[in-house]
């Protein structure tokens, strides 16, 4: 359904078309519930990139992330900490849990939104929803705490279709409505500069002749920046120039490319630099072939002449991957400054998700019913031989199954805790003992193991601690080499009460019980590549 078609949001719950949207968001809800089995719920999660901001001290953190903080964490997106703590303010450690957990069901139903534009049917609606919720990326930046990128992805299908309602309408509230979605959405600046990018220069490009029109795309976008001016200053500030460390950036970037092949990408994998892609297998496992299922099935709607935009955004984020896995876009990282921002695929595999997820449900609607989808004009016969063989009832029963079982074996590396089980164990959690401590402890403290996940639980907990600075081992931060120097020396015997006496360290709390990965034995110094953050720790 569409707007045109009298329904707000594409959505038509009444009379007989009730039974299938109830079965669409029940097998979600099965499927979403199935995949978190094994995740703790009232316990204040810190992990991968997820901090555990608590309460006031979020709204503190936010207060004081616009100066550089020595050797504690300078936080680049300044507005999460005030998402972070006006939620645990309310709820806790509950409310933390939930909002966390609220991501991927928010995502689906945003994309369920979006979809109605072009998919009229439910099933194929749906299924594409599920897609857009759960497949490689989003749950490497479930088990990574992507929690600024989930919330990016929450908003990017309204943002875009708002655009639209901007080019349908003579009304204002649309772009009003696009300033708002991306002012509370936009935590990641360089993400959802990738992500709106195309879809702002398509509109542009058909608003050229049409000042008005034009005027209200500006107007949008200009409000969206000025929401999100915390944030997007980031991205003003290095617009021009990645500064110093060329050679940890080329690093960076051979690093996250990879895995980035054709036949990974196109299944929204092949991202190397987010671990829990390898640890749960999507690049690595040669059964998660069974992804391909995703563009063969976008291909049976090549015809339709709305999608175009989206076979376009997608063979143009596909191809500049699977390049810069060649080595052949190196030219364009030399020169132009701004493609340092996508040393990362993850930038370019948000687009590449919405429309391939998109292409995915008209692919499986042309193949089901032969459609042509909200408003698109097909010639039916060119499609009519496609379907001719699945209108039968159980024929299309037989296909939907098929589908569905192979997004179900996609996903099934994910299953039990979404996949943190497999990739951080039961070290998710901060640990009710760190508050009982810290609440015994009045001065600076030094905690060891000194790994990322240790730094993480702290931020909040005991504020007043050495830390780290995110992502140090790639980015060539300098206080790194100095901690790492210290454990090595301390591991080796030598004095360091002087170097902790500078630091203001008055005291050393060291886990009796650490994490299993640290092993036993004499102390010694443990650095891991491929996780953001110095794991230069001590081992017992």
């Amino acid at each position: 359904m569409s707007d045109s078609q009298g329904t707000r949001f594409g959505v038509d719950l009444s009379g007989d078309d009730l039974a299938p949207h109830a079965a669409g968001v029940g097998l979600f809800v099965l499927a979403y519930a199935l995949l978190l089995r094994g995740i703790e719920v009232g316990r204040l999660y810190a992990f991968g990139d997820f901090v555990p901001y608590y309460g006031a001290r979020a709204f503190a953190k936010f207060l004081g992330t616009w100066h550089e903080g020595g050797l504690g964490f300078p936080y680049v997106y300044n507005v999460m900490p005030a998402y972070l703590g006006a939620v645990t303010a309310l709820g806790g450690a509950l409310g933390q849990n939930l909002f966390y957990l609220s991501l991927v069901p928010a995502g689906f139903a945003t994309f369920y939104v979006f979809a109605g534009r072009f998919l009229d049917r439910p099933v194929p609606r749906y299924l594409a929803a599920g897609v857009y919720a759960i497949n490689p990326l989003t749950v490497g930046e479930f088990v990574n705490g992507g929690v600024s990128t989930l919330i990016g992805f929450v908003g990017f299908p309204l943002v875009v279709h708002y655009l639209y309602r901007i080019d349908e309408t003579d009304a204002w509230r649309p772009a009003l409505l696009v300033g708002v979605v991306f002012g509370a959405t936009a935590i990641v600046p360089w993400l959802v500069f990738w992500m709106i990018g195309p879809f702002a220069a398509y509109f542009a490009y058909r608003s050229r002749d049409d000042p008005r029109k034009l005027a209200k795309f500006v107007a949008g976008g200009t409000l969206g920046l000025v929401l999100s001016l915390p944030n997007v200053h980031h991205i003003l500030q290095r617009a021009a120039g990645f500064g110093d460390g060329d050679g940890v950036l080329w690093t960076t970037l051979r690093w996250n490319y990879e895995q980035a092949s054709l036949l990974a990408v196109v299944r929204l994998a092949g991202n190397h630099g987010m671990l829990a892609m390898n640890e749960l297998g999507y690049n690595t496992d040669p059964t998660m072939v069974i992804g391909l299922v995703l563009p063969v099935v976008a291909l049976f709607a090549v015809g339709r002449e709305r999608l175009r935009l989206y076979y376009a955004i997608a063979l143009g984020c596909v191809a500049f991957m699977v390049a810069t896995w060649l080595g052949l876009t190196d030219p364009l990282f030399e020169t132009v400054p701004l493609f340092w921002s996508v040393r990362n695929p993850a930038k370019l595999q948000y687009p590449l998700l919405l429309s391939l997820s998109l292409l995915f449900g008209a692919g499986l609607e042309t193949v089901l019913h032969g459609a042509r989808g909200v408003g698109d004009r097909l010639d039916a016969d060119a499609h009519r031989s496609r379907a001719s063989d699945a209108r039968d009832p159980l024929v299309r029963a037989l296909l939907v199954c098929l589908v569905v079982l192979s997004l179900v074996a996609y996903a099934a590396p994910a299953a039990g805790a979404f996949g943190l089980e497999g990739v951080r164990g039961d070290d998710y959690a901060v640990p009710e003992e760190y508050g009982a401590v810290a609440e015994e402890l009045d001065g600076r403290a030094l905690w060891v193991p000194y790994g990322y996940t240790t730094q993480l639980r702290l931020r909040d907990t005991y504020p007043n601690h050495v830390g780290i600075k995110s992502g140090g081992v790639v980015q060539g931060i300098p206080n790194v080499d100095y901690v790492t120097r210290l454990f090595e020396d301390a591991a080796a015997g030598e004095p360091v009460h002087g170097r902790l006496r500078d630091l203001g360290v008055e005291y050393v709390v060291v886990e009796s019980d650490p994490p299993d990965d640290y092993g036993a034995g004499p102390p010694r110094v443990q650095s891991k590549w491929g996780r953001r953050g110095c794991s230069a720790t001590p081992r017992r």
